[in-house]
């Protein structure tokens, strides 16, 4: 059945870049999972930056930028990109 489906992504309401989403960035059933929030070839940092996501086999994807760009959860990925909405909508975007 679909609903028996693990969920590999979620749909952000009220882009402003496109479709925003989380998406699972760990294999399915990795013991150290990881969300991402991408948009566009771009992904939402802890500092609530948008920053174009290195391919996996560039040297500046680094263990550094993965910290900074990547979530336990996806609902640790949605609180950030709350925050991130929260800041836009106060600086009257």
């Amino acid at each position: 059945m679909v609903i028996d489906l693990p969920v590999g992504s979620y749909l952000l309401p009220e882009s402003y870049y496109g479709l925003d989403r989380i998406e699972r960035v760990s294999p399915l059933g990795a013991a150290d999972e990881q969300w991402a929030v991408r948009c566009n070839g771009l992904c939402l940092s802890r500092a609530l930056e948008w920053n174009r996501e290195p391919v996996p086999s560039s040297s500046a994807r680094t263990p550094a930028w993965c910290g900074q760009h990547r979530y336990a959860s996806p609902e640790e990925a949605y609180r950030t990109w709350q925050c991130w909405r929260e800041r836009v909508a106060d600086d009257g975007r």
